[in-house]
């Protein structure tokens, strides 16, 4: 599937950015994927006399209590995850959603080529109650199959051994795992979920995969954070133009292969929408899964 990145409006005034340093850095906090390519290029600018810190973590919940503990500004997570922490505690605020399709169901067999050959047998998610796991669900219904293919549980880095071991026939994992296990393992991408999402989603193929998140008590100003999706959308737009240069620059730091960079964002959608094309979307994923029963209200979002 072709990769698609868009980027918002910019007005020209809004560009003009304070200079010199205070201690008061900026921190954002971002996973070790290709969703973070475009926060990697925003270390070291400085917004308002604040420098933007961007640092890589490897586990989410250790990255989500930095967040409320107040040692991190922004936190860049499954938008699932933050969602669940909103309507647990109430204490982190949605800001935007710059991810809305990442992951592909992948098999070993050749013979596996649709979702309904799956029939009788196992598909592994990363836990209970994951993205993934809610969004499989959905496209099984649809099949006509729900009950009629296990889902089965387990780390992502433990599936993919389960797969090679064929103890698993299909396992459900982001970029830029699938392209590495497709080059270096022969293993088949199914489909990507974003192109099976169109089919539920009214030939729409987003839906929130990661998404940004800040605290409501702490979180920088609206002009600051104004200015951080700016700088994005800025980042958005030069990976798009030029993403060999991008991924020469942080292959070492993703610990991933330009090559597997390059085929990675072939299957995956970068994009920071508007206001409303991102509450419409959220809404609209929150709705076909029936992920919670209410419907989060103003108080989950934080757009500046």
């Amino acid at each position: 599937m072709k990769k698609i990145i868009n980027i918002l409006f910019i007005p020209l005034w809004i560009l003009t950015l304070a200079s010199g340093l205070s201690s008061q850095d900026i921190k954002i906090l971002v996973p070790r994927t290709l969703s973070s390519l475009p926060a990697l290029e925003l270390r070291d600018q400085v917004i308002q006399n604040q420098k933007i810190q961007v640092e890589i973590f490897d586990d989410h919940a250790l990255a989500m209590a930095a967040l409320v503990s107040g040692n991190a500004d922004i936190l860049m997570t499954g938008f699932s995850t933050g969602l669940s922490r909103f309507l647990s505690t109430g204490d982190i605020q949605h800001l935007a959603t710059p991810v809305w399709g990442v992951s592909s169901l992948v098999a070993m067999d050749p013979d596996l080529k649709t979702l309904r050959e799956f029939k009788g047998l196992t598909i592994m998610v990363p836990f209970a109650g994951s993205p993934l796991e809610v969004q499989l669900k959905v496209l099984l219904e649809k099949e006509g199959l729900l009950g009629q293919v296990k889902i089965d549980y387990a780390p992502i880095a433990q599936q993919i051994p389960l797969l090679i071991q064929k103890k698993a026939a299909g396992i459900c994992v982001p970029e830029p795992l699938v392209s590495r296990l497709i080059s270096g393992n022969k293993a088949l991408q199914v489909f990507t979920f974003a192109q099976e999402w169109a089919g539920v989603n009214k030939g729409d193929p987003r839906s929130p995969q990661v998404s940004l998140f800040v605290k409501n008590t702490r979180a920088p100003n609206k002009a600051i954070l104004s200015q951080i999706l700016i700088l994005w959308s800025l980042a958005l737009k030069e990976l798009g133009t030029n993403p060999q240069e991008t991924s020469v620059k942080f292959a070492p730091e993703l610990q991933v292969t330009q090559d597997l960079i390059l085929k990675g964002l072939s299957n995956t959608i970068l994009e920071l929408p508007d206001t409303t094309t991102t509450r419409a979307l959220i809404n609209g994923y929150l709705s076909i899964t029936k992920e919670t029963p209410v419907l989060p209200g103003d108080e989950f979002y934080t757009f500046p």
